[in-house]
């Protein structure tokens, strides 16, 4: 049986995406680790992938017209890249019916709070 790859979106410090990646990295999970995307620059979250030896990519929202067209890129990167699951873990935009219809039955969000009534960090 193909090991699964499992990608995630995150758009600030990291950890949940610590947390789940992690865990593939030490065998609780049965998986490994695809690539992350964030849609900031900033986020801490490419520092925990540079720790992980995992592949980063800044997929910048306000350098398209649409979140369709933002969605596009971010599936080819996670196809390129052979994900099976994808882990929204703390990735704060809303996602699309075709991101969504891309990754149908494969995708997990991960986040403290009930969205998109108590959206940021400190939601909880």
């Amino acid at each position: 049986m193909k090991t699964k790859v499992v990608s995630f979106l995150a758009s600030g410090r990291g950890s949940n995406f610590r947390a789940v990646a992690g865990r593939i990295r030490d065998g609780h999970i049965p998986a490994r680790t695809g690539i992350l995307i964030c849609d900031r620059r900033d986020a801490g979250a490419f520092a925990i992938a540079d720790e992980f030896g995992m592949k980063s990519y800044f997929v910048d929202p306000k350098a398209y017209t649409d979140r369709r067209s933002h969605e596009e890129v971010v599936v080819r990167l996670l196809r390129e890249h052979g994900t099976d699951l994808v882990v929204a873990a703390g990735y704060m935009r809303l996602l699309t019916p075709y991101i969504i219809g891309e990754f149908r039955s494969a995708i997990i969000n991960v986040h403290p709070a009930l969205l998109p009534a108590f959206p940021g960090v400190h939601a909880q």
